[in-house]
């Protein structure tokens, strides 16, 4: 289920305390505030038991694009996160499409 689409701030996050574990709020703060000039996209997801935080930041300053990802539960305080250009997680969706099982789903 579709929980947030759009483009955040740091309040909409406080917004969804309840939801998102504090460490995840805490990374997501982070990568915000340590690039000011940046735009920020945001999706999340609720897949019970585990939520997914799509957290895309445009640079226009320095031309980048950056696609930060975290995964958690509801359960404790540990969570996933990794961080790949556009280019990266393009190119990975386009090896995922080569593999029959994959592309099928």
């Amino acid at each position: 289920m579709l929980i947030y689409e759009y483009q955040p701030t740091i309040q909409t996050f406080s917004l969804l305390e309840p939801l998102l574990p504090g460490c995840v709020r805490e990374r997501i703060k982070a990568i915000m505030d340590a690039a000011p000039e940046a735009v920020f996209f945001c999706k999340i997801e609720d897949l019970n038991p585990s939520i997914r935080v799509y957290l895309l930041e445009h640079d226009p300053v320095d031309d980048y694009t950056e696609c930060h990802l975290l995964s958690c539960d509801r359960i404790g305080q540990d969570y996933e996160y990794l961080s790949l250009s556009v280019e990266q997680a393009r190119s990975v969706e386009r090896f995922a499409a080569q593999i029959p099982v994959i592309s099928r789903s």
